[in-house]
């Protein structure tokens, strides 16, 4: 995880090998550690989340 300064936004990078790069971004670490939750429960489902 890391926070963009310019965006105000919290981003987060999977570790994991996937076709694209799964990057995933949001307002406040709540809602961040949501969006990683649904990610790598369904990671073939995370590219249908909202991505940076």
């Amino acid at each position: 995880m890391f926070y963009g300064p310019y965006t105000r936004r919290f981003y987060a990078i999977a570790a994991w090998p996937s076709p694209s790069p799964l990057v995933l971004d949001a307002e406040g670490t709540t809602e961040l550690r949501q969006l990683m939750r649904e990610a790598d429960v369904a990671p073939e489902l995370a590219q249908g989340l909202r991505t940076a």
